[in-house]
């Protein structure tokens, strides 16, 4: 009966975590990496040899994580790039993970608590309780909500199943040495996957050996303590558990520099690493107390100062919870242990070796938070031996049944709201400009509002995105490109020149430069931008282009040829490219090749009609005034108000006519 009362409560913290999610069934991808890990990533598209081999050598995004790529690929081979199939998979990891915690709960809220094994069916449903505050949490909608965090929840089941095996190994008599090396070397392996998933299960050897101290007992705090047999034995079985936490994070540090992601010392200094690490700690318990105006992106401030009021306050609250946790520990180490596994999570993603631009995730807080949903745990089911709530009927049940359900049901709440801010790129943008305004906050909103065609929308915030980050290349561009669409030349093109003053050495910017000096009709500043996009980079077909229209509109076709010649062997199916080359053939009175070339241009133009008259003068210049007619009828009849291309009809059929007579 007893197994039963245990099934069905964590039965209960599944589906009561699943539904608190369920609204991320409908999400799509979001332009947060999504794109790049999936929608432009062809590498991890199965389970094939070239995918498995991609995922165990690359470092995407500066991340190793083969284990989750491989869930991916078997993602995509059942449902393509539909995004149900990847958020079904992340919200199923997330349930399995609140079971698994629930089962690490009982085992540690009855280590806690005084006589908590002697009420096994209230243990289990404060355990349930805890389970639940850390499963349906706002802060873990980043986690389970965003398909490329899939890292967090596959890494979080194993280093949650690492745990459970470990608190269950303690409990083995130690005359059964077999099955507590088998519990050992199962451990071990599901430490090794939690790292394949994700490389901050690096501190899972540190915490575990915080639980030796407490609530496992295994030796104290004290001098005495740390200098027992005991002490050592704990911390030599770890010795293999920290030396590949050691390669784990060599591995992830090189990988971060390789792809470029690392924050460099000059955009932050140690001194201001160790208040963003401060900063860190005290806002991430701000948002477990009150989960709100969450966002996707907490942008860091650069430059950063690290006597800004928020990081001081964050400096004294956790000092003062420090110094508190310390006294504490006289009469108990729980909050201390608490507050030292907490922190010890967060290590890897404080700060200290910073990258990305944020200052803080919601992600991060994904196992961070455990030790302080048993904390609240245990107060729940300590509460029950206190006198003063013992002799107090009503109160007893308002603070220990009425106070937990109406939490429970809180979060649940907030949380099947903040799983809908992920539903698109633009609910998610909003969001993180209503709440965590940032520059780049603004400028994937209005990217988002320009895909979506409602430019005029999209300014404020590209503009406001500029503002905030007047020294942002991209943010000039993203500027010029939609005023550029509005018709707003002059502007756009200042936009363009800041960007490539900002970022001398990108190639994209100064073809996008060139191109708008040659539509302002600046034909020379034009060549020179040109010259120097083909010159950074001479594998961009689209750059050679531009170079070839803007050198035959200085005369110089020759070179104009060899330029759209080569744009052609790196992409063969540019239209504009061969419209050019015929219009420079048949200025070079080459008839022959400029037909070829204005035919070729008629399976890809996007502008068929002026094609076709250019392909009806060629004809006629070569003595064809039938067949250019033939053109000349078929550019008229696509675009009416063509006068050029009925002027040219008229001639034609005068010369044919003629001809006939």
């Amino acid at each position: 009966m007893a197994k039963l009362r245990g099934l069905g409560i964590a039965a209960a913290v599944a589906i009561v975590t699943f539904f608190a999610f369920l609204p991320t069934l409908e999400n799509g991808f979001v332009d947060w990496d999504d794109q790049y890990n999936f929608l432009l990533n062809e590498s991890y598209r199965g389970l094939g040899w070239t995918q498995l081999k991609w995922m165990f050598t690359a470092f995407h995004l500066g991340h190793y994580a083969p284990l989750t790529w491989i869930t991916f690929g078997a993602d995509y081979l059942v449902w393509g790039l539909d995004p149900f199939g990847y958020h079904l998979t992340n919200l199923l990891l997330h349930t399995a993970n609140a079971v698994v915690f629930y089962l690490i709960a009982v085992r540690l809220l009855s280590a806690l608590v005084p006589d908590a094994a002697s009420r096994p069916l209230l243990l289990r449903f404060v355990a349930a309780f805890a389970a639940l505050v850390f499963a349906i949490h706002p802060l873990r909608v980043e986690s389970v909500a965003w398909a490329t965090e899939r890292k967090d929840v596959l890494s979080a089941l194993f280093y949650l199943l690492a745990v459970l095996v470990y608190l269950r190994r303690k409990q083995v008599p130690s005359g059964r040495p077999a099955v507590q090396r088998r519990g050992y070397w199962l451990c071990f392996l599901l430490f090794v996957l939690a790292l394949l998933s994700k490389s901050m299960a690096v501190t899972m050897p540190a915490v575990l050996l915080l639980l030796d101290i407490y609530p496992l007992r295994r030796f104290s705090l004290t001098v005495a303590g740390l200098r027992s047999s005991q002490a050592r034995w704990a911390l030599l079985e770890k010795v293999p558990f920290f030396a590949l936490s050691a390669l784990a994070s060599i591995g992830a540090f090189r990988g971060t520099i390789a792809e470029s992601v690392l924050t460099t010392e000059e955009a932050l200094r140690w001194v201001d690493r160790a208040a963003v690490a401060v900063y860190g700690l005290g806002f991430y318990l701000s948002k477990l107390v009150f989960p709100s105006r969450l966002a996707n992106l907490y942008a860091l401030p650069i430059p950063f100062d690290p006597l800004a009021p928020p990081v001081l306050l964050s400096a004294v609250s956790v000092a003062g919870l420090g110094l508190l946790s310390t006294w504490l520990a006289r009469r108990t180490p729980v909050f201390l242990i608490a507050f030292a596994v907490y922190t010890v999570i967060l290590l890897p993603v404080i700060g200290i070796f910073h990258n990305g631009p944020q200052i803080a995730a919601d992600r991060y807080t994904y196992l961070a938070l455990l030790p302080w949903a048993i904390l609240l745990g245990a107060a729940v089911l300590g509460g029950w031996g206190v006198p003063a709530l013992a002799s107090r009927a009503r109160l007893r049940v308002v603070a220990l049944i009425v106070a937990p359900l109406l939490l429970v049901l809180t979060l649940g709440v907030l949380t099947w709201r903040q799983v809908q801010v992920w539903h698109d790129s633009e609910t998610l943008w909003a969001n993180a400009v209503r709440y965590a305004p940032s520059a780049q906050a603004h400028r994937a909103l209005g990217r988002e509002l320009v895909r979506l065609g409602r430019i005029p929308e999209a300014l404020p915030h590209l503009r406001a995105s500029a503002d905030l980050r007047p020294d942002g290349p991209w943010e000039h561009y993203e500027l010029g490109a939609a005023l550029e669409r509005l018709g707003q030349r002059p502007e756009a093109t200042e936009h363009y020149v800041r960007a490539a003053r900002l970022s001398p050495t990108n190639p994209h910017f100064r073809n996008y430069l060139g191109l708008a000096l040659l539509k302002e009709g600046r034909v020379d500043e034009a060549a020179t931008e040109l010259r120097r996009a083909v010159a950074l980079r001479g594998d961009s077909a689209e750059a050679r282009k531009n170079l070839g229209t803007a050198l035959a509109r200085q005369g110089r076709d020759a070179e104009a040829i060899e330029q759209f010649e080569e744009a052609l062997r790196l992409s063969p199916d540019l239209a504009e490219v061969h419209e050019g080359l015929g219009l420079a053939f048949m200025r070079r009175s080459d008839f022959p090749r400029a037909i070829r070339e204005f035919r070729a241009a008629l399976r890809q133009s996007k502008d068929a009609a002026q094609v076709h008259n250019n392909l009806g003068v060629a004809l006629a210049r070569q003595g064809d005034p039938e067949g250019a007619a033939r053109e000349f009828r078929v550019a008229v009849e696509l675009r009416p108000d063509f006068v050029a291309a009925q002027r040219n009809l008229d001639a034609a059929l005068y010369e044919a006519e003629s001809r006939r007579r």
